[in-house]
């Protein structure tokens, strides 16, 4: 159909053929098809068609091939089912995805457990040497190590500390004094929680607490001197320490 159409554009635009050396051609602006002109058009033609016929037995070989696999894996597969490997097969399989399916489980176990250790605040902080005088927070202001806690800056300005996750905390602190009596208190907000006591007499000593508090998102922790002035040696012979362990 498409050769005929290709005949008939032809025709349309020669003109006609000249019959004999009598026939003048017409008179027109027209250019007309030269003979290597069509000679090219009709190369291309024939081009076209042999393309077309090797790719309609390309496809029909390809369909042959697909034919032929989809028949021997039929056959290898009832080959399988006859032998009896067809259900050892399947049943390896389920094996092997359930025992994947455990170890999937673990691994997210494992991982959640990591994520949520990576994730426990811990601080140790020092205080400079001088006296802390009577009902006043001892200034644990300086961060030894940090982790876990994404706002420093209540430890910083008056050395409070405030819980960011809910949890158990191990707190505790040790302190070297040179005073006269007295006490150093822990306070949850405003609450007590436990304190040392500080003995009579100007000798040089050291105090420690160690305590698991159950603390909330905003709850505070401090320790004041109470009941006299407290001199303290600072830096590395007063630590204050705080991890969350659950």
């Amino acid at each position: 159909m498409h050769i005929f159409l290709l005949i008939c554009v032809l025709f349309c635009v020669c003109n006609g053929f000249l019959l004999d050396d009598k026939t003048q051609p017409p008179t027109s602006s027209v250019t007309l098809l030269t003979e290597e002109h069509y000679k090219f058009v009709m190369q291309f033609v024939i081009q076209e068609r042999q393309s077309r016929v090797q790719l309609e037995e390309h496809t029909k070989q390809l369909k042959q091939e697909l034919v032929t696999t989809k028949t021997e894996l039929t056959t290898e597969l009832n080959n399988l089912k006859q032998c009896g490997f067809a259900p050892d097969l399947k049943n390896n399989t389920d094996s092997i995805q359930k025992e994947f399916d455990t170890l999937k489980s673990d691994y997210n176990a494992l991982k959640a457990k990591n994520n949520e250790t990576s994730q426990r605040a811990l601080l140790s902080v020092i205080t400079k040497r001088g006296t802390t005088t009577d009902g006043n927070i001892f200034p644990f202001k300086s961060v030894v190590v940090s982790d876990g806690i994404s706002d420093l800056s209540s430890i910083n300005n008056s050395g409070i500390f405030t819980c960011e996750n809910d949890g158990f905390y191990l707190v505790s602190f040790f302190i070297s004094f040179n005073s006269h009596g007295g006490f150093a208190q822990l306070y949850q907000n405003a609450d007590m929680a436990a304190r040392v006591t500080i003995g009579d007499g100007y000798n040089t000593k050291t105090q420690s607490l160690c305590i698991i508090l159950k603390l909330k998102i905003g709850d505070t922790l401090s320790v004041k001197a109470l009941h006299g002035d407290v001199y303290t040696w600072g830096f590395l012979d007063c630590i204050l320490s705080f991890l969350q362990v659950k």
